[in-house]
């Protein structure tokens, strides 16, 4: 194993050690595209997901939830036919991905938002699987 390969895991080893044990993945698989980000809050109450999406409008965006699976569906419409381009560097393909949601999270009552590209998805934890200071 090459230094490289030793710092990254030594650098993977102490963030993954600094997540609560009740909130680590054990195996993040988010789509390769869009890029994306998965935050949780400090308390581990809430759990944030955000997906990049320049180029798209609210209204060629389709979010749904059943049960704890988050799907997520973009359906570009067609550009103006009067309009030559010359390069075209901000994709507009189409996107449909659905991800799993752990289960102390209700996905069915995730709030969402997309502001200048960006699609945020933000949930609760259940009241009865919130984490609580006790001391």
């Amino acid at each position: 194993m090459n230094y490289f390969h030793t710092y990254f895991d030594d650098v993977w080893e102490t963030l993954h050690n600094g997540i609560p044990s009740d909130i680590k993945p054990a195996n993040c698989s988010m789509p390769p595209y869009p890029h994306s980000n998965v935050l949780v809050s400090k308390d581990t109450n809430t759990l944030t997901m955000e997906f990049a999406l320049a180029g798209y409008s609210e209204k060629e965006v389709s979010v749904t939830a059943n049960n704890n699976t988050v799907t997520v569906v973009v359906n570009p419409t067609e550009s103006d036919s009067e309009v030559l381009t010359i390069h075209r560097g901000i994709s507009r393909k189409k996107v449909n991905f659905s991800l799993a949601v752990d289960k102390a999270f209700d996905a069915r009552k995730a709030k969402t938002s997309f502001q200048n590209g960006l699609l945020v998805l933000e949930m609760e934890k259940a009241e009865e699987s919130q984490a609580i200071q006790l001391m």
